[in-house]
């Protein structure tokens, strides 16, 4: 049976399920980015056992998450599918282990960034305080919403469209169209005058008390470390709000790398389960296993 999932099935699937916390771990996370532009995300069932899994339309692609599906399910499934895979596995796969690659999520112990530890998290952050003292930092409401679109077109103009194939402005709009109300959506937004500058959300995580998932995080250009500004605001309001450690996800850019030594990494696996014939990748088969989004 495949049907559209749910929050209240990906609830009792995901508790009923081994895998730790880990920065998808929230269905509003999976809708955002699994369930629009050609994505569809569905509860699958074999065997009285419910899977999680997405499909990429255009590529007729199936991808399981969280946990590795039985073969009488694969079978079912290999006469309309280019490619099936699994992906964030907390360990290495167990029954599809022949292509398989892994990533890393990134834990944030956030007493240990806002205490600014690490030498040169303090020092770009001081500087960028000092060159962007004129910026208002205002806590996240939902009547930022119209603003903060405008602020993504800006974001996404004075980027290439290489750099926009990958980190798509499309998943910020639905999150806060979707989600942007909820009491649970906390962050901030930065100001310059009546202009927003950079904006961070974040939610609490479902599973673990005093844990919350940093879900995104931008700025304009032009504006001395606003990067880091950014970063270390945001710290400071989780921590307000009693939260002591932050799920960031894959360190995918060389900002992240700034806040290994304040936290610790995760590993999540992922393999090839099924290629048709004849189908190729511009990447190698290892490499093709973590391409989620496209």
């Amino acid at each position: 049976m495949i049907i559209p999932l749910t929050q209240e099935r990906f609830n009792k699937i995901i508790y009923n399920n081994e895998r730790k916390n880990s920065f998808f771990f929230d269905f509003k996370l999976l809708d955002t980015f699994f369930n629009h532009r050609g994505f569809e995300l569905y509860e699958i069932s074999s065997k009285e056992k419910s899977y999680i899994a997405y499909f990429k339309k255009e590529k007729k692609e199936w991808r399981f998450l969280f946990q590795e599906p039985d073969q009488e399910l694969i079978d079912s499934l290999i006469t309309e599918a280019t490619y099936i895979g699994v992906n964030f596995l907390s360990q290495k796969p167990g029954i599809y282990g022949e292509i398989m690659d892994s990533s890393e999520e990134l834990i944030i112990d956030i007493e240990k960034v806002v205490k600014l530890e690490n030498q040169k998290i303090r020092h770009d952050y001081r500087r960028s305080s000092a060159k962007n003292s004129h910026l208002v930092v205002q806590e996240y409401a939902p009547e930022q919403r119209e603003k903060i679109k405008d602020f993504l077109e800006q974001w996404k103009n004075v980027r290439s469209d290489e750099q926009n194939k990958i980190a798509l402005i499309e998943n910020d709009v639905r999150f806060l169209d979707q989600y942007g109300t909820l009491d649970s959506v906390k962050g901030i937004v930065v100001f310059d005058r009546d202009v927003v500058v950079a904006y961070a959300l974040f939610i609490p995580s479902i599973i673990e008390k005093e844990s919350c998932t940093s879900v995104f995080s931008k700025v304009l250009r032009g504006y001395t470390d606003l990067g880091m500004f950014l970063a270390i605001k945001k710290y400071h309001h989780m921590q307000q709000l009693g939260f002591k450690k932050a799920y960031i996800g894959s360190i995918n850019n060389d900002f992240k790398k700034h806040f290994v030594s304040s936290g610790k990494l995760i590993t999540t696996w992922g393999s090839q389960i099924y290629k048709s014939p004849g189908t190729t990748f511009k990447k190698s088969a290892q490499a093709y296993v973590n391409v989620l989004f496209m």
